[in-house]
């Protein structure tokens, strides 16, 4: 008889239970190191063949080495007159006669068959492992030969009678590749990894119910095992309970008799952990004698990590209030040392990290966050007064005119007085400077010329409304002898007017150009008048028709109507060139008038072309 304080109540637990429960807890370590075996080696077989030839053996294989670790502890208590057969045949086999591993083994290659349509040999090779694979009997290969992975003579045998069947569709897996894809969704599947990770398990506990068998024979021990009736009767009870308010001294009393009924129940460690805690680690203690431990430490993170994922950790005083929810929590729940300082640690790691962010600014790490929010208020306002400069020079900008040196030179001056720190000032200062150099170049500049200073350029400038005006006054007098028809006195007066030497070649020039202005119409005519003149002689007349009558002669071999196209071509080509001649006698007047004009002196602009003809 072992006995438990929990909730103010003395739980007794009987000799028989304690005895189940210890071993249960030796069975539960071995079972869980044989299913990560399990998924490590089902993850190195990486192909459905490999799955089908090798699963069986590694888990009987598993199961073995399960079955010596519990025999070996019995023979070590003096019982050197065991054997693995005499475990396996008369004690394990009072349990059940039949491996579950095998039989999913046996599922997967049935369940590949299927797929591959192969219906009578799976009828036979069900009825082949149904008769002789996985089967504890009295004597003979037995569950022994199966654990120790002793291909069975037959099973061989009726395997080999099949023919075309098993042997060959599993084959047809490592040339087909059709059937490699679909071997391949069993294998990846994981409905596939569970049912034999569940098989193992069932064997495991099977392995483990006859040990518990030979134990009683053998060392006069008893076990109350724990049932499945019981796991459900108490999970009812919890799920009841714990969606109705049941006062804690109530909630104890149930919580007491249910421990008595299935001290294994998760569910219930986890309902007295959250409506009790485990302040004095009473539970924690219960847990740890039924095999337990593990799973309430899970639970008790659990509370942990919900107030972690749940609470704002924004700032640092977030991240106390968290702290201290987690330190009331670890004191409740009676967590471990290692447990809680793993959560706590997590979080003053977060609140140095933000301590340190609040004590940074513009990388610049300060021995306080005062030092750094001073540096912080100190920075906002120089970046408002920049801003402010720059609004300023924008506004000043806006105000100037850049076409006016004035105007310009004000802004410079402001500018400059004003002492801004903004690079923009500095830009500002270069396109002012600019426009400046760009006001004085023009203002020395006439006529193209640019002068060395306002002095030449200002005397430029006069000399050029000297010139302009004598120009004028000279235009006007050689005016009136044009509108009169005296052509020949105007160049002529002009050439004997008293002007300064410098001035002659220009005027003379502005004169010809106001001639060729004035008589723009009659030059125009002039040289069309020359032109056609120049392609409507006879000659050219007659050498084109004669070329337009050639060419149609010559493709008239080819086409009997170019000929007499060709003709009509040439005659209303020549009539055209005939009637052009004619209206070009119009054009002679002004023709002659323009040549008159040039025999007078008049420089008038003639066509290239002509020009050179007449030369």
């Amino acid at each position: 008889m072992e006995a438990f304080n929990l909730l103010g109540k003395r739980i007794e637990f009987s000799d028989d239970v304690m005895h189940f429960a210890e071993c249960y807890g030796t069975y539960l370590v071995m079972k869980n190191g044989a299913d990560r075996m399990l998924c490590g080696i089902y993850d190195e077989y990486g192909t459905f063949m490999n799955l089908v030839n090798q699963a069986e053996t590694d888990c009987t294989r598993l199961i073995y080495q399960f079955a010596a670790t519990l025999l070996d502890k019995v023979i070590d208590a003096g019982f050197y007159d065991l054997s693995m057969e005499i475990f396996l045949e008369q004690y394990v086999s009072r349990i059940t006669r039949q491996l579950q591993t095998v039989t999913v083994c046996d599922t997967i290659v049935e369940k590949y068959m299927e797929m591959e349509q192969e219906k009578e040999e799976v009828r036979k090779y069900r009825e082949l492992r149904k008769a002789s694979r996985g089967r504890i009997s009295g004597g003979g290969f037995g569950i022994a030969g199966a654990i120790g992975g002793i291909a069975m003579a037959e099973t061989a045998n009726i395997i080999s009678g099949l023919g075309h069947s098993a042997v060959n569709a599993i084959g047809n897996l490592g040339t087909d590749a059709a059937a490699q894809r679909e071997g391949q969704k069993i294998y990846q599947s994981a409905q596939t990894r569970q049912c034999l990770r569940d098989a193992l398990d069932s064997d495991l506990y099977t392995i483990f119910r006859g040990w518990l068998l030979l134990l009683e024979d053998k060392f006069d021990m008893h076990f109350r095992i724990r049932c499945a009736a019981d796991e459900e009767r108490v999970d009812t009870v919890i799920s009841n309970i714990s969606q109705r308010g049941i006062d804690r001294e109530e909630a104890a009393d149930i919580v007491a008799e249910l421990l008595l009924i299935d001290p294994y129940n998760d569910s219930l460690y986890r309902y007295v952990l959250l409506k009790f805690g485990d302040s004095n680690l009473e539970l924690q203690q219960m847990a740890e004698a039924f095999s337990m431990g593990d799973r309430l430490n899970e639970y008790k993170r659990s509370v942990l990590q919900k107030i972690a994922d749940d609470m704002p950790v924004e700032t640092i005083a977030d991240c106390e209030k968290v702290i201290e929810c987690l330190s009331r929590s670890i004191q409740r729940n009676g967590v471990s040392e290692e447990i809680g300082e793993e959560y706590l640690a997590a979080f003053r790691k977060r609140i140095d990290t933000l301590d340190r962010e609040m004590r940074t600014f513009q990388d610049v790490v300060y021995e306080t966050a005062e030092q750094a929010a001073k540096a912080r208020e100190t920075y906002e306002a120089e970046q408002a007064e920049l801003e402010r400069e720059r609004s300023t020079l924008e506004k000043w900008k806006g105000e100037t005119d850049f076409t006016n040196k004035e105007s310009l030179g004000l802004l410079r001056e402001k500018i400059i007085e004003s002492h801004f720190r903004v690079d923009e000032a500095g830009v500002y200062l270069k396109e002012i400077d600019n426009n400046l150099e760009r006001i004085d170049r023009e203002e020395r500049t006439v006529d193209g010329v640019v002068y060395e200073n306002h002095e030449s350029a200002l005397l430029a400038v006069r000399q050029k409304e000297a010139y302009e005006i004598c120009r004028d006054a000279v235009f006007e007098e050689l005016g009136k002898l044009l509108d009169a028809g005296r052509y020949k006195e105007a160049i002529d007066g002009l050439r004997q007017m008293e002007i300064l030497d410098e001035w002659k070649p220009k005027i003379e020039a502005d004169w010809n150009a106001q001639i060729t202005v004035r008589f723009a119409d009659e030059i125009a005519q002039s040289r069309e008048y020359q032109k056609v003149l120049k392609e409507g002689g006879l000659k050219n007349i007659v050498m084109g028709a004669g070329g337009i009558v050639l060419i149609g002669l010559i493709i008239s071999f080819i086409f009997p109507f170019a000929l007499p196209v060709s003709v009509v071509i040439a005659v209303l080509g020549a009539a055209g060139m005939v009637m052009e001649k004619r209206k070009n006698r119009s054009r002679e007047p002004a023709y002659q008038f323009v040549q008159q004009l040039i025999q007078y002196g008049y420089d008038i602009k003639t066509d290239k072309s002509v020009e050179g003809e007449e030369g």
